[in-house]
């Protein structure tokens, strides 16, 4: 992957994940506190993003796919990817950079919700 693809490809995957991080803010507050983020892998579908707050990859997408205004519009791979919880396709090194992408996203709101006097795990 050349530098500009690599760097396109980042800034997309960030940006999904903040979207799905903005999702889980209003489904599933205080949804950071519960993720531990050295068992984080966004490969396994137990200690993935929604495996770790729902019980299973699957349940969470259930969850959360239920809760959205028009739940029948989504196909749950394409609502998985559009939030950050879920990629494309099974390239190398594509969960890793979505667990890295996640811990980041984790790491932000703790440190915003201690600036803001949270207690945080």
């Amino acid at each position: 992957m050349s530098t500009v693809s690599l760097q396109a490809h980042q800034a997309e995957l960030a940006e999904h994940v903040t979207v799905g991080a903005a999702l889980l803010d209003q489904r599933h507050p205080g949804w950071e506190r519960q993720i531990d983020v050295d068992l984080l892998d966004m490969a396994s579908a137990e200690d993935d993003m929604l495996g770790q707050l729902y019980g299973s990859y699957d349940e969470g997408l259930d969850a959360l796919i239920r809760r959205d205004p028009d739940p029948s519009a989504w196909a749950p791979h394409a609502f998985a990817v559009a939030y950050g919880f879920d990629a494309t396709a099974d390239e190398p090194g594509v969960y890793d950079d979505r667990t890295q992408a996640w811990r980041v996203q984790v790491a932000q709101r703790r440190i915003r919700k201690l600036g803001q006097g949270e207690r945080t795990r």
